[in-house]
């Protein structure tokens, strides 16, 4: 508990004091607003000195003091007390001197309504108005600024979440980001891993630095269509497996996942690997290529026409091939290549048709990969 001593000097306009006053002292409390803690009367030289107890087990902050006056009507004392503690604890609050103004009662002619006790009292819609006390204090006030406090904290609360799930969402974003570039990084030195073989007929091993001349290392710079692409992958795996073959050795299924960019629906861009980097994300497309050298033809007789199989799902191109007694490799593709099929068709063949192959060959197809 809070002890309390309170004092003040209630004077009049004059300077004179004002005796016999009764003053109550009240404190502020959250929960009930403003109550009393404190009852005395000024003495005959207009001054107070009293004992009072807030009720706080341990407050951690000054109280809140008023003085009102208790006579009828009660009125409110001007007045901020100083708040000093003592070295024993008691909680010293003087209200220097206040200055007290009594309201005059003025006289008024009865014309104007009912007069009471000398007061003109007017009328109201033919009803005579009354005198009523002040109202006593209420906590709707503090019950309002409680719900708008909650209310905040509420809304703060939900900030602070949706802030908390963007941070969150942000982290997994760029996790993503630096698994695809891993997973780019990755397919690129693949793809040079299989070009050290194609070109040297070799086992796969360091990448070698770039050859001049058509290799297939020119590949990476520059566009060409999808059919170009794949006839020169082709060459060279043939040049691969007869230098093999001239060794004792042969070439087994070579499989080729590449990412490119498509340009103009049939063009392909193969990015080196530093471009990766800025490359737009969504841009790179997934190409893949299977060749089966084993079933080339090892001599050029017996030449067939090859048939046109585009816009040919796999089953039928395999069956109009197989009829003229060539091997269909399957190769998918993004649509772009070709926006005028559906999933599943034929995009882009190698050897176009119309062309001759020897009978027993291979005829690579692109198929539009599904949505």
């Amino acid at each position: 508990m809070t002890q309390i001593s309170w004092s003040l000097r209630l004077i009049a306009a004059d300077g004179n004091a004002v005796p016999g006053l009764s003053v109550q002292l009240q404190v502020f409390d959250m929960a009930a607003g403003w109550k009393r803690i404190a009852d005395s009367s000024t003495g005959s030289d207009g001054r107070i000195r009293g004992k009072a107890d807030d009720g706080v087990a341990k407050p951690a902050i000054a109280p809140m003091l008023r003085l009102v006056e208790t006579a009828n009507p009660a009125a409110l004392l001007g007045g901020v007390p100083g708040l000093a503690a003592s070295a024993a604890g008691v909680l010293n609050a003087d209200f220097g001197d206040i200055v007290h103004i009594a309201e005059a009662a003025r006289p008024a002619p009865r014309r104007g309504g009912l007069v009471r006790a000398g007061l003109e009292a007017p009328q109201i819609g033919g009803i005579a108005a009354g005198i009523a006390a002040a109202a006593a204090p209420t906590t709707a006030v503090q019950r309002d600024v409680e719900a708008r406090l909650a209310e905040r904290e509420t809304e703060l609360g939900r900030t602070k979440n949706e802030r908390d799930d963007l941070a969150v969402r942000l982290a997994a974003a760029e996790a993503k980001s630096a698994d695809l570039q891993e997973r780019l990084t990755q397919s690129e030195i693949r793809i040079g891993t299989v070009r050290g073989p194609i070109g040297t007929g070799s086992t796969p091993g360091p990448v070698p630095p770039p050859a001049p001349g058509p290799a297939v290392a020119t590949l990476a710079v520059g566009a060409l269509s999808l059919g170009d692409f794949a006839t020169r992958l082709g060459g060279e795996i043939d040049s691969a497996q007869t230098a093999l073959k001239a060794r004792g050795f042969s070439l087994g299924s070579v499989s080729i996942n590449a990412k490119t960019i498509v340009e103009g629906g049939s063009s392909l861009v193969f990015p080196e690997t530093a471009e990766l980097k800025t490359v737009r994300p969504g841009s790179l497309s997934d190409v893949a290529i299977t060749f089966n050298p084993n079933q080339a033809p090892e001599t050029g007789d017996g030449g067939v026409q090859v048939p046109d199989i585009r816009f040919l799902t796999e089953g039928a191109a395999r069956r109009v091939l197989a009829s003229v007694g060539l091997v269909l490799e399957v190769s998918q593709g993004p649509l772009g290549i070709n926006p005028d099929c559906a999933p599943g068709q034929a995009m882009l063949q190698a050897p176009g048709a119309g062309n001759s192959a020897a009978r027993g060959s291979t005829v690579l197809a692109v198929f539009a990969a599904g949505t």
